[in-house]
Order: structure tokens, then C-alpha cells, then sequence
């Protein structure tokens, strides 16, 4: 009796995939995070713990300004499906990342200080990002995608 309950319930989670069944954002982060809108990418950057004193950093895309993250915060971009050049900036010095985002998935990149005149951005797994995400705080964005209808 169990093995045919096994078999029937590994027979229905193979139509279930085959069928559409739950998306691969589903399977990562569940119903209640939010995942990209149609034909975008859902870019996070999030920045961890820093203590109280610690100077926010600056996040800018090409070169538009986006906003800065703080200790424990965190903000989110929707992309058109493009390269995009962020750049996380010290003191005196930045640090550019460059990543082509796909429609459809979910991105995660930390920032992070270097020294004490630079910063950085690094991507992350979906797992510390969305538990980064959650612990933090949702810092506004001035982010406009370019070439978007």
C-alpha cells in the first residue's frame, strides 16, 4: 500500500512540473516574496549589519544615481533585460560590477565597505539574499530602467 501511494505521488509531481506547476521562483522563495515583474528582471541589493556609525554607501547605475543602503537595508531595481553597470562607491574610491540580467529571473548583490575608502558589490545566493532582504529594511530608489515602454 505504500509503495503505491509513493508511485502515485511521484506520478503526480512529475505532471505537476511537466504541467507548469510551480515556477522556479515558487520553488525558491514561496508565494509571499516578490519575484520580477513581466519582462523584468527584480535586482536586489542589499547591504548587511554595519554598525551605527558606518557611512551609507552609494549605488548608481551607469550613471544614474539609485540611492544608498545603510546598515541592514535593502532596495530593489527592475530591469529590462540588458547589462547593467552599478558601481558601489567609498569615500574616494568605487568598484563596478557589470551583470546581464535575464526577464523573469531574481538577482541578489551585496555591498559591502573595503577599507575604509572603498566599496563593493558582489552577488550573492538566493538564499542569503532573501534572508538579508528579510532582516532588513526597504531604503527608496530613484532607479528608472532605460528603454522601457
Amino acid at each position: 500500500m505504500k509503495t503505491l501511494l509513493c508511485a502515485i505521488v511521484v506520478a503526480l509531481s512529475v505532471a505537476a512540473c511537466e504541467q507548469g506547476g510551480l515556477t522556479s521562483y515558487q520553488q525558491a522563495y514561496g508565494t509571499n516574496f516578490p519575484g520580477p515583474k513581466d519582462g523584468m528582471a527584480a535586482v536586489y541589493l542589499v547591504r548587511g549589519a554595519a554598525p551605527p556609525d558606518a557611512p551609507p554607501i552609494p549605488i548608481s547605475e551607469g550613471r544614474q544615481a539609485v540611492g544608498s543602503l545603510t546598515g541592514s537595508s535593502w532596495m530593489r531595481l527592475d530591469a529590462v533585460p540588458n547589462p547593467l553597470d552599478l558601481r558601489a562607491y567609498g569615500s574616494q574610491d568605487s568598484t563596478e560590477l557589470i551583470i546581464t540580467v535575464v526577464a523573469g529571473e531574481t538577482y541578489f548583490l551585496v555591498a559591502e565597505p573595503v577599507g575604509t575608502t572603498n566599496a563593493k558589490l558582489m552577488t550573492i545566493s538566493w538564499d542569503e539574499g532573501r534572508r538579508l532582504v528579510r532582516q532588513g529594511q526597504q531604503v527608496p530608489s530613484n532607479y528608472a530602467p532605460a528603454n522601457y515602454n
